[in-house]
This record gives structure tokens, sequence and C-alpha cells, in this order.
């Protein structure tokens, strides 16, 4: 094919409308329906975002509450023990 008749072709179908009539049935109801769609991810993503300070607070109380906490002294008796006695211990469950 030689560039005039192309051009000519080129020519012909710059001069032809395009047919629209495919995409302008249910333009309406894709639209709303993908309006629809982005609200509803939008929706959680702000949920999330709304729940994160209740979330900060509560990681917050919770560590005050084990810093109050009084503290375990129940490892202050394995102090000065050997190390195998303390193994015995813990494998066996009792105190020698």
């Amino acid at each position: 094919m030689n560039d005039d008749s192309l051009n000519r072709l080129f020519a012909c179908a710059r001069q032809l409308p395009p047919d629209t009539s495919r995409a302008e049935f249910g333009f309406e109801t894709r639209l709303l329906a993908g309006l629809r769609e982005q609200r509803r991810r939008h929706g959680v993503a702000t949920l999330v975002w709304r729940l994160c300070p209740w979330f900060a607070a509560t990681v917050a109380v919770l560590g005050c509450w084990t810093l109050l906490q009084p503290p375990d002294f129940s490892m202050a008796s394995t102090l000065g023990r050997a190390d195998d006695v303390l193994l015995t211990e813990l494998l066996t469950g009792t105190t020698p």
C-alpha cells in the first residue's frame, strides 16, 4: 500500500463520526455503580482512621497498666543458685 492510498483511508476514517452508542448504553448505571464502590472503599478507610485513636488509647492504657503493676519477686529466690540447680528445677518442677 502506498502513502497516497493510506492517507485517503485515514482521511475517510476521520470524516466518519465515531459510534458511541455502545459506550452510552448504561452509562449512568456504570457511573453510579463505580461511585458506590468508591464510597464503600472510602467508608472502610474512614472507619479505620476513626478507630485509630481508640487503638492508641488502648495501647497507652495497657502500657501504663503494666508499668504500674507491682514487680514479680518470684524469681528473687533463684539469685545465687547454680545454673544446673535452676535447670533441674525448671525441667522437673521440683525444688531440692
